[in-house]
């Protein structure tokens, strides 16, 4: 499609979803924001992506299901077609709205144990791309 949107999101990767038919759909995150007046920073809605897996991408999936199970937080880079898709229950419209990418690049960018309660700095362990990215066309073309 010539007019297809496009989106390049830097999120958090919070869950892989596999399904009995062997598809996966990578669940990303991510928090805008801005700088106000005051100089603090306030952020905006987070925002839901579901990233469409292929059978090119589920090497970059599992290492994500890797690091989550280990309880590691996982931040992702993810390029692609962008859809909206109305939510439906029992054939009817339930007024939510899924925002759905067709991924062209997903990379890991790091990864780090998440924050307790009482923790301190923890630093983001990057991730070599070449071991954890997936590079091309998902779609049929």
């Amino acid at each position: 499609m010539a007019n297809e949107p496009s989106i390049e999101i830097v999120g958090y990767a919070f869950d892989v979803k596999r399904f009995q038919n062997g598809g996966a759909v990578l669940k990303v995150s991510c928090t805008p924001g801005y700088k106000a007046q005051d100089g603090q920073w306030q952020d905006l809605k987070t925002m839901y992506f579901d990233v469409q897996g292929t059978q090119y991408t589920d090497r970059v999936f599992q290492q994500v299901e890797q690091y989550l199970t280990a309880g590691e937080s996982v931040q992702v880079l993810v390029k692609g077609a962008f859809t909206q898709v109305d939510g439906q229950k029992d054939g009817q419209k339930d007024g939510r709205t899924y925002n759905r990418v067709h991924p062209q690049r997903i990379y890991i960018l790091g990864h780090r144990p998440k924050q307790t309660q009482g923790g301190g700095q923890q630093t983001m362990h990057a991730a070599p791309r070449q071991a954890t990215g997936f590079t091309g066309s998902t779609r049929n073309q």
